[in-house]
């Protein structure tokens, strides 16, 4: 049955999607959403959405399979899953590495004997930050004869040498390289998160013209974004902190992970100038992570930095809201490296929908922030942060005009905009293939 777009108004044939995402368990065991609001919006359009992933909830001890089976299916908040049992793993070491191993088979073997449930797939999805789960994809597709969009959200293994963790002198790198070049010539689409998805392909000397086998014409940029309706819903309720809502204090806030690669040392070293040139500014940093000890700790002398803790995730609209500046963290050492390829944080996109002004130490090519009067995109070092933060704190009306221009700018990634760009891209694919 056609059914009209919401937006654009073009008839859409209703069709059968399966999304493969690693991590896509339900957002109430893991904060990111990405395939979770893009299967709300197509199943909102009349699409058929199974979402396929693994068992262990990213980032935590909690694995949703706890016996011997190899899979196990749930509906969650009317979205279907399948999820395939792979090891409980921390950190980035061999059991993760193990786990991505398990579930990709699993998915690959155990898929095509799920078609009686949740029907042949017209089109496979495929969205990872690794390459096994866009090689199942792609070798699932084969199997239906329907065509396979692959979806990068970080670029990996080359993430992993920009951050150190793999030697560009290791063998086992131009293996890595080989797989996701292969990936990238099979995929019958492929969309990048980050906006400069194909200079890194330019780069590599992948695409044809560069006697490559990737066609640049089948190259997307989707970034992450944000669901407005349900951000401002969360944001109209009262925050648990009295902070936040303190009267006559300047809030600049960060709220997201305090890691390594989550460089907010600038924004912690600007608190002594601020304290003796702009008394009324607080910093507060909202989040967790194995750096946040060692940081409360350095920064205990300064009255006007606070570490606030893990909250809620649908506490941070109300948050934000509340803030009169948000900070975006910087990329430590040879993580700029990947950022030049532009950035995909899921934090920006909730600071656009908040409105209000926004530092971002991360200067390149793809400047969301600086580019659309945003806020001020600066040098990840404590001096050029600290001149963008004493500048709003001394112009309130230039703090409202950042902010509306951010909150404008946040119409671009409602995810609803997104899920119509995302259509646009099966539906060539499908056109190509003959629709299935």
């Amino acid at each position: 049955m056609p059914l009209r777009r919401s937006l654009d108004r073009r008839q859409e044939e209703a069709v059968n999607i399966w999304i493969l995402n690693h991590y896509a368990v339900p957002p109430r065991y893991y904060y990111l959403a990405r395939a979770y609001h893009f299967a709300q919006k197509l199943m909102e359009r009349g699409h058929r959405v199974t979402v396929f992933a693994g068992s262990s909830v990213h980032n935590s001890d909690v694995n949703l399979i706890e016996d011997g089976r190899e899979y196990r299916e749930l509906e969650d908040d009317g979205i279907r899953y399948v999820l395939f049992r792979g090891r409980t793993y921390a950190g980035s070491g061999k059991d993760r590495v193990i786990n991505h191993i398990e579930v990709a088979r699993r998915m690959e073997r155990l898929c095509p004997r799920l078609t009686n449930e949740y029907g042949m797939p017209d089109v496979i999805y495929a969205s990872a930050g690794q390459t096994l789960t866009l090689l199942a994809g792609i070798r699932l597709a084969r199997r239906f004869g329907v065509p396979c969009v692959c979806e990068v959200t970080d670029l990996w293994p080359e993430s992993f040498v920009a951050y150190g963790l793999i030697s560009r002198k290791n063998p086992l790198l131009r293996l890595l390289y080989s797989g996701e070049r292969w990936i990238y010539k099979k995929a019958d689409a492929l969309i990048f998160s980050m906006e400069g998805g194909r200079d890194y392909i330019l780069e590599k000397g992948w695409d044809t013209a560069h006697g490559g086998p990737v066609d640049l014409d089948k190259i997307y940029y989707i970034n992450n974004g944000v669901d407005l309706a349900l951000f401002d819903e969360q944001a109209a309720q009262a925050p648990e902190d009295t902070y936040i809502t303190a009267p006559s204090v300047f809030k600049i806030v960060y709220a997201g992970s305090i890691r390594r690669v989550n460089d907010i040392h600038a924004l912690l070293d600007s608190a002594a100038v601020l304290r003796e040139k702009a008394p009324q500014c607080r910093i507060l940093v909202y989040g967790d992570g194995d750096e946040r000890a060692a940081l409360a700790a350095k920064y205990a002398g300064l009255d006007n930095v606070r570490f606030m803790g893990r909250v809620a995730k649908n506490a941070i609209p109300a948050i934000l809201t509340r803030a009169d500046v948000c900070f975006i963290d910087g990329c430590e050492g040879d993580g700029a490296e990947i950022a030049r390829f532009g950035m995909s944080q899921n934090k920006i996109f909730e600071y656009l929908a908040a409105g209000r002004p926004i530092v971002f130490p991360v200067p390149g090519r793809y400047d969301l922030i600086g580019a659309h009067g945003c806020g001020f995109t600066v040098e990840n070092e404590p001096e050029a942060v600290t001149e963008a933060l004493l500048t709003l704190a001394q112009s309130p009306s230039l703090c409202g005009q950042m902010g509306g221009a951010a909150r404008r700018l946040a119409q671009e990634f409602d995810f609803n905009a997104l899920t119509d760009k995302l259509c646009a891209v099966f539906e060539r694919v499908r056109e190509k293939h003959g629709r299935g």
